[in-house]
């Protein structure tokens, strides 16, 4: 009886022990994995702290150049225009390194897309190409040094968007008290004068200027806009479909229906 007793005493302090020793390795593995997250977030703290400079560069198109100024971001190549803040957003999430990667060594790159990349962002002076998606069509293969990993597929159709996609599509962001039009040849005036028709305003697309082709171009009317906080002037070239409006010294345009203009209110 005693032995079968001390068998057992003997079996409960070994399962006792194993069960101590599990419980140890599941502590450190977790206590590391907890370790890795906060290394991660803190490199992805640092990145977002000491980011300056965007640049995406797309094969065939211009390249769109941002800046960070007093915490806002702001266009500045091919033109100065606003950014749309919250646009940014899915950008600047990918420029951190995912918790997952993979050595470019043992990917495809070719398959992936990344040898001749679809769209390159690049973040202060780290370079991240972007491919193809995978099989699943819902991630998209990325570069980043020797490493490759996955974001989510929508961020190459924002970055194709371009300026339209990530810019601020409201034309002003000031109160506007008068509106003065100067008819630039011997034509009736067609576009309004009133300040709430002007305050309104929504572009469809920005684009450089000028067009590589003006033949479509009707007429011409030089503007002065006024608010509490000074004038701005542009320049509003119509044409049978559309309206673009361009800021003086500026090099985009802001395009929106030709009827937005209208005399009569859009």
């Amino acid at each position: 009886m005693a032995s079968r007793q001390q068998t057992i005493k003997r079996w409960v302090v070994i399962a006792s022990s194993t069960l101590v020793v599990l419980i140890a390795g599941i502590a450190n593995v977790q206590l590391s994995e907890s370790r890795q997250r906060d290394a991660l977030n803190n490199e992805r703290q640092n990145i977002q702290n000491t980011l300056q400079n965007l640049v995406i560069k797309r094969p065939g198109k211009l390249d769109i150049k941002i800046q960070a100024i007093d915490d806002q971001w702001q266009i500045h190549e091919p033109c100065t225009i606003a950014a749309n803040q919250k646009r940014l957003q899915p950008l600047l999430s990918i420029i951190s390194p995912a918790a997952f990667s993979y050595d470019a060594a043992e990917v495809d790159l070719d398959a992936a897309g990344l040898i001749n990349p679809l769209a390159t962002l690049v973040a202060n002076d780290q370079h991240i190409d972007i491919g193809n998606t995978d099989l699943s069509g819902e991630r998209r293969y990325v570069k980043r040094g020797e490493r490759v990993e996955f974001i989510p597929e929508w961020i190459l159709p924002l970055l194709d968007g371009g300026l339209s996609a990530l810019s601020t599509l409201e034309v002003f962001d000031v109160v506007i008290t008068t509106v003065i039009i100067d008819k630039l040849e011997d034509k009736p005036n067609t576009i309004s004068e009133d300040p709430a028709n002007w305050q309104q305003l929504t572009a469809h697309q920005i684009a450089p200027w000028p067009l590589i082709d003006n033949a479509l171009i009707q007429d011409q009317y030089s503007v002065i806009i006024k608010s509490g906080t000074g004038e701005k002037r542009l320049q509003v070239f119509t044409t049978a479909a559309y309206a673009a409006l361009v800021f003086e010294g500026a090099r985009c345009a802001y395009f929106l229906p030709n009827d937005a203009l209208n005399a009569s209110g859009p």
